[in-house]
């Protein structure tokens, strides 16, 4: 229970406290050619627009409670990169690359991972596993419709059931192997693939998606680069928070409902992890039952972390947009905006008349804004990328 009201602590942390938000959120310069103003779809154009986004702040808060699960707190089942089922180090196969990539949905997500490994000694085959791991908690969940493939061709594996689990570190333990045979070539590369679901994990008031990427580092040398792409097949599903260690910058790229994070050079623990906070309303909305903007309302007591905008997709920034004018009861003409506010607000949401931005206060104005500029920004991108 310890760790369910650290998160809950950090949550309402990041609700209450203007800039101070516990998230990397990388954009780039770009220049904008139009803006939105008002709520629904009203367009206004305007060019010549430029803005330089910064990284405030690392996601290290996450880090620090992954130790410090307990009981119904922190409840996760999940998968990870290959490792020789020696555990030892292999001296002679790298991994070149790996890419991962997750489709979340609304009650579970996918996982396809493929994996680019060079032999840089003499042949030899290895009996590889992918873990099923677990915290150290009771639960009951695995992932399924798990396939492998090697050089692009099925590849029978067996499952190997761990009773008692195998501690993976003190707070991480593996609860079943998917186990095969893969030869490796002497100076050729060898492609290995993976695909599974799994059910969202539990942390605290929010869900995970999570994979283990730290089981590469019992291949020779460090990750030559890895690519992590989240597509998000629902607008009911709010990715809020990214771990994938270190983030940079120039680490992350958004493309409508698609977001790509490349880091080169990858040397992992064994508990590396990437972790995904999933939700089924934004930020600005989890753990408040009702919006009150005259007493409580995120977007008029702090300014949003601008890089945190990249998490959500074209519609999802829509919705946001709308939101802020929904806090004070503007009537909407678009539908799937009303079928929205009726699904997700219906507790706070009262239909009362035509809101413009003159009804908000400096920090409403500065939030309107950043979303009105990374909507632009992207519409310039994609318009720059059918030239």
């Amino acid at each position: 229970m310890k760790t369910a009201l650290k998160v809950l602590r950090i949550i309402l942390q990041f609700l209450s406290i203007g800039n101070k938000q516990y998230r990397v959120n990388p954009c780039e310069d770009g220049f904008f050619e139009c803006f939105y103003l008002n709520a629904d779809d009203d367009i206004v154009f305007h060019e010549g627009i430029n803005m330089k986004k910064r990284m405030l702040l690392s996601l290290l808060v996450l880090s620090s409670f992954f130790a410090a699960y307990s009981n119904d707190a922190y409840t996760r089942v999940s998968g990870g990169a290959i490792l020789p089922l020696s555990k030892t180090k292999n001296e002679n196969i790298k991994m070149e690359k790996e890419e991962i990539n997750f489709t979340l949905y609304k009650d579970y997500y996918d996982i396809n991972v493929k994996f680019y490994f060079k032999n840089y000694g003499p042949a030899e085959t290895v009996d590889v596993g992918f873990p099923q791991w677990k915290h150290l908690q009771p639960t009951e969940d695995d992932f399924y419709s798990f396939s492998s493939k090697v050089n692009g061709q099925k590849n029978d594996f067996v499952i190997k059931e761990l009773n008692p689990p195998e501690p993976l570190n003190d707070y991480m333990v593996i609860t079943k192997w998917y186990v095969r045979s893969v030869t490796f070539e002497s100076n050729e590369m060898t492609e290995t693939e993976i695909h599974y679901s799994a059910p969202y994990g539990v942390c605290g008031i929010s869900s995970s998606a999570d994979y283990l990427y730290g089981t590469g580092a019992t291949w020779k040398d460090c990750i030559g680069e890895m690519v992590l792409t989240v597509n998000n097949a629902s607008d009911d599903v709010w990715i809020n928070g990214i771990q994938f260690g270190d983030l940079d910058i120039s680490d992350m790229h958004r493309n409508q409902n698609t977001l790509t994070v490349t880091k080169k050079n990858v040397c992992p623990k064994l508990e590396s992890e990437i972790f995904l906070i999933i939700d089924y309303v934004p930020a600005c909305l989890v753990s408040i039952k009702n919006i009150n903007p005259e007493r409580k309302w995120f977007f008029r007591d702090n300014i949003i972390n601008e890089n945190q905008l990249l998490y959500y997709s074209d519609s999802q920034l829509r919705l946001l947009r709308n939101l802020m004018f929904a806090a004070y009861g503007n009537i909407f003409k678009s539908e799937d905006i009303n079928l929205w506010l009726n699904k997700n607000c219906s507790d706070w949401y009262e239909p009362k008349r035509k809101v413009t931005e003159e009804t908000f206060n400096d920090n409403e104005k500065k939030n309107l804004e950043l979303i009105i500029q990374e909507e632009a920004e992207r519409k310039n991108n994609q318009h720059l990328n059918q030239e």
